[in-house]
């Protein structure tokens, strides 16, 4: 598989360095401020970043061999492993990955990579809830790459997809921790949209600094 289908099969789009110093250079929130990119890929919002004076940055990567270049090339910035509780300037985070791919099947008929393990295992599950435990079922901020099940944007669906073909055990799962945890922010991912339900946020081309 060359890079140009290896990018198309994970959905990567790297911007450019000079945008992400454009985009940047267009905030006006305080440089020591929290800074999270849940797609760090390339590096070059991250990098943006930091030459802009911002250094409490946290980055989030699915693609195993961004992540270990990150690390290499950043080893200051924390790269969030599934379950772990972070305290972010005072903020308990936690970290919750996975989704079912709703294409998988074409993904497999071309011979694409699809991760069997794509979802959260039975052991990362019990890791997250003890966590959870740990901490009384209280955080200030939950990340994860999809949602609670009742968050769903069911708006965007794809239109050719069977809705009763798509695993939804995460979601699922998501709405039992949801259900039993207290806190004041959640953000997700996975449906390419933005949008704002209640106290859950879905973001897509956009980011947030947490604060």
């Amino acid at each position: 598989m060359n890079k140009v289908e290896y990018k198309a099969e994970l959905g990567q789009v790297f911007t450019k360095g000079a945008i992400a110093d454009y985009m940047i250079s267009l905030l006006e929130t305080p440089k020591t401020g929290k800074v999270l990119d849940p797609c760090f890929g390339g590096g070059a919002f991250v990098e943006a970043f930091i030459q802009a004076g911002y250094n409490n940055i946290t980055g989030y990567e699915i693609d195993c061999e961004w992540c270990s270049r990150g690390e290499e090339m950043y080893p200051d910035i924390l790269f969030a492993k599934d379950g772990e509780i972070y305290n972010f300037d005072g903020l308990k985070t936690v970290v919750i990955g996975g989704a079912y791919s709703v294409d998988k099947w074409h993904r497999l008929h071309r011979r694409y990579k699809w991760w069997h393990d794509e979802q959260p295992s039975p052991s990362i599950r019990e890791y997250v809830e003890s966590q959870l435990e740990k901490a009384d079922w209280t955080v200030d901020i939950v990340l994860s790459h999809t949602s609670p099940v009742e968050y769903e944007p069911v708006e965007v669906f794809l239109s050719g997809i069977d809705p009763r073909t798509v695993d939804k055990s995460t979601e699922l799962w998501l709405q039992q921790i949801k259900e039993r945890l207290t806190y004041k922010k959640w953000f997700c991912g996975h449906f390419h949209t933005e949008k704002v339900d209640k106290n859950v946020e879905f973001l897509f081309d956009n980011y947030r600094v947490l604060k």
